[in-house]
């Protein structure tokens, strides 16, 4: 009588546990730097790679929380260690949310989300807001470094906007001690009042300004004359669309009763 054997093979126990302990990559998020209005930089970590080959990292970003490879994206390729990217494109004064990846064949994981906002450049505030605006702080503009970069991004300064008009208007600035206007006027803006009825006086404090050669007409009450207040140029640095000049000086505005009023000139409004 002959037997027959049947020999039953299973994976190992080392497969087996390859096999069910590969998870998802596990990705870490770094600070987004070097931010400008249509660029910026970010940094990724593969911290592990769930025990499966990484088939593919980088970044994903848009407008809404939680960006997945389905939105905007790269494909850097990193495999293990620190990786980063440069996300172009961007729109201006924009907010966005950004995340690390990792793909291995279980799927994808995510690094924790990072968010930011582009800057606006003076073509595109000039474009975003006519007339004029003011701005109110708590330190000297023109002491900020690189304030001559002007209302650029003028709100990364500590500056808020109180309002914005087209013609005279009267604005509370709260308890802001000092005081950026920006004007979108080539020669609308007559004068400055305070509170207190004083009048700005360019002989009293600073007046900042870029591609300008004279602003001495704002002064003092209403005259008529309207001040050179923004000449048709290029915007710096580079740009092709007109730029305003801003105006501010060294006396605060609590100091003369807080709040002022913006005068236009007639026929400008």
């Amino acid at each position: 009588m002959g037997f027959v054997i049947f020999l039953i093979t299973n994976c190992t126990s080392e497969e087996k546990d390859d096999k069910t302990e590969a998870t998802v990559p596990v990705v870490s998020t770094n600070d987004v730097y070097n931010i400008t209005y249509t660029t910026a930089e970010v940094g990724g970590t593969i911290v592990s790679d769930g025990k499966s080959k990484i088939l593919g990292s980088g970044f994903c970003w848009g407008r809404g929380t939680s960006p997945t490879i389905d939105s905007t994206h790269t494909s850097d390729g990193a495999q293990t260690g620190d990786f980063r990217t440069n996300m172009t494109n961007l729109e201006e004064g924009t907010t966005y949310y950004v995340r690390a990846y990792a793909t291995n064949a279980v799927g994808t994981g995510y690094g924790s989300e990072k968010t930011f906002t582009t800057g606006l450049s003076c073509q595109t505030m000039v474009s975003r807001h006519p007339g004029y605006q003011v701005w109110a702080g708590n330190t000297p503009y023109f002491q900020e470094t690189n304030h001559y970069d002007y209302f650029y991004s003028i709100d990364k300064y500590g500056y808020t906007l109180i309002g914005e008009s087209t013609t005279t208007q009267t604005f509370n600035t709260g308890t802001y001690k000092y005081y950026v206007i920006v004007s979108k006027y080539w020669n609308c803006l007559d004068a400055i009042q305070f509170s207190d009825g004083s009048y700005y006086d360019h002989g009293q404090g600073y007046t900042l300004y870029t591609g300008l050669t004279d602003v001495s007409a704002i002064t003092g009450p209403p005259d008529g004359i309207y001040g050179k207040f923004g000449y048709k140029t290029l915007c710096p640095p580079g740009g092709t669309a007109t730029f305003n000049g801003y105006i501010t000086d060294d006396a605060t505005i609590t100091s003369r009763g807080g709040g002022l009023k913006v005068i236009v000139g007639i026929g400008c409004q």
